[in-house]
């Protein structure tokens, strides 16, 4: 049964205005809907978590399972540091290179590959969220630009810097004391 949501009605009235279709019974005007027989429910902008597939989270689930047997519950935080994307990532692709070479299960737990795959990938994603800064730590054999400063003096005695650009990998920045990372 619907309830009308009329200025009419105040906490005090005893008989609640019901609607017939979305008309009120008692004051004759279109109204609003408010369903009274459910309980309120505030899911907007909420995930929707009904939507994952049961077979692919009980699978993912398993791996997590087979992780805390051999390494032990929650060890995988331990990861947490400079390195963690490429560990995880590195993880993920031999997990998605096997299955492109036609291997479904990892020969040592068992299970699918791809549901390691969506481990590596929670756990990417759980430390995106541990981080405080809005961009994610850079892989260290990603190519970068990196402004390097040269030191002229000059005949007055004063000095000039001169900036050279080169790229690099970042794992080598710190070869270069003083160079500054081009955005």
């Amino acid at each position: 049964m619907l309830l009308c949501v009329c200025n009419a009605v105040s906490d005090k009235d005893i008989d609640r205005h019901y609607l017939i279709g979305t008309k009120c019974g008692r004051c004759i005007k279109e109204r609003n809907i408010v369903e009274d027989d459910k309980a309120k429910r505030f899911n907007k902008d909420k995930p929707n978590l009904s939507l994952l597939p049961r077979e692919a989270c009980e699978q993912e689930a398993r791996v997590w399972m087979f992780g805390e047997q051999k390494y032990g519950r929650d060890n995988w935080k331990k990861l947490w540091g400079d390195k963690t994307i490429e560990v995880c990532t590195d993880s993920l692709l031999r997990h998605a290179f096997a299955i492109a070479s036609g291997e479904l299960f990892d020969s040592e737990s068992g299970l699918s590959h791809a549901a390691h795959i969506r481990c590596n990938a929670a756990m990417i994603l759980e430390y995106q969220k541990q981080l405080k800064e809005t961009e994610l730590p850079l892989l260290d054999n990603e190519l970068i630009d990196i402004d390097i400063p040269t030191e002229y003096s000059t005949l007055g005695g004063g000095i000039i810097t001169h900036w050279q650009r080169e790229t690099i990998h970042r794992r080598d920045l710190d070869k270069y004391p003083g160079a500054k990372v081009v955005k």
